[in-house]
């Protein structure tokens, strides 16, 4: 589960960092946090108290899919999706940077890191 959180958030980091594009974030990402049950309703106890000690992270990767969620993928921009909230892969990438900076995600992947090499 350490791993996982940690792969994730290293993606995060590479669209923030601008290793990555926008577009290749999104189709790496696709649904991370339902994919993995970030919100614990799959979790064994052990894994539910690796999500706990972790909090700070499920909660970007909530926000970050929440956001990949808006995402439209015509490449034609379209007024009446956008008129109902929905956004382009752009300017998704931009709301997820900010939201990476925001969260400190350096910080996050250092804490990870951390947690992996004292459970070796």
């Amino acid at each position: 589960m350490l791993k996982c959180l940690l792969d994730g958030t290293a993606r995060v980091s590479a669209l923030a960092d601008g290793k990555i594009t926008s577009r290749d974030f999104l189709q790496a990402y696709g649904n991370f946090y339902y994919y993995n049950a970030l919100d614990g309703h799959e979790a064994t106890p052990e894994q539910q108290e690796v999500l706990q000690d972790n909090v700070e992270v499920c909660w970007l990767h909530e926000r970050v899919q929440s956001i990949v969620d808006l995402v439209y993928t015509s490449d034609e921009p379209k007024s009446e999706y956008e008129a109902v909230g929905r956004i382009r892969d752009d300017e998704a990438g931009r709301r997820i940077v900010t939201l990476a900076e925001e969260m400190d995600v350096s910080s996050l992947i250092s804490k990870l890191r951390i947690q992996i090499d004292e459970s070796d």
